[in-house]
C-alpha cells in the first residue's frame, strides 16, 4: 500500500464514519444502546486501521530513505576509489619526475602537493561562493587532507 492508497483508504473510512453517525441519529432509542456497543467496536477497528495505515506510510518512507542512502554510499565508495587511484598515479608521477630531473622525490612531492593544494583551495572557494552558509573545511584541522600544503607555507 503506498501513500496515495493509504490516503484514499482514510478518506473512505471518514465517509463510512459519517454515514454511521447519520444512522445513529436516526436510530430508535431501544436499539441505540446495542448499536453504541457495535460502534465503539467499529471505532476501535477504525483507530487500529488508521494506525496500520500510518505505520505502512512510515515503512514506505523508511524504505525510500534506505534506497537513497544506498545510492549515496555507492557514490562515496566510487569517490574513495577514484581518490585512491589518483594518489597512486600522483606517487608514480612524482617518482618518475624525480628520476628524470634528478631532484629528490621529497622535493618533487612537495611541489606536486602545493599544486594540488592550490587546486583544492580553488574548488573549496568556488563551492563556498555558491554555498556561503557552509563552513570552510580548511578551518577544521580534522578536515584538512594529509597532503594539503597551506598557502602561507608555500
Amino acid at each position: 500500500m503506498n501513500a496515495n492508497d493509504a490516503q484514499g483508504f482514510m478518506e473512505d473510512m471518514a465517509v463510512f464514519d459519517a454515514q454511521r453517525r447519520a444512522q445513529n441519529a436516526q436510530s430508535e432509542a431501544g436499539r441505540s444502546a446495542a448499536r453504541n456497543a457495535d460502534w465503539e467496536r467499529e471505532d476501535k477497528i477504525m483507530e487500529m486501521t488508521v494506525a496500520a495505515v500510518a505505520i505502512k506510510q512510515r515503512d514506505n518512507i523508511i524504505a525510500d530513505l534506505r534506497k537513497q542512502l544506498a545510492v549515496m554510499a555507492d557514490c562515496a565508495y566510487a569517490r574513495s576509489a577514484s581518490a585512491g587511484a589518483g594518489t597512486q598515479a600522483l606517487s608514480a608521477a612524482v617518482n618518475e619526475l624525480s628520476r628524470l630531473t634528478g631532484r629528490s622525490p621529497q622535493e618533487v612531492d612537495y611541489h606536486f602537493r602545493a599544486i594540488r593544494s592550490r587546486a583544492y583551495d580553488a574548488e573549496i572557494n568556488a563551492f563556498l561562493a555558491q554555498h556561503p552558509s557552509l563552513a570552510d573545511p580548511r578551518k577544521d584541522a580534522s578536515q584538512i587532507p594529509a597532503w594539503y600544503v597551506p598557502d602561507s607555507i608555500v
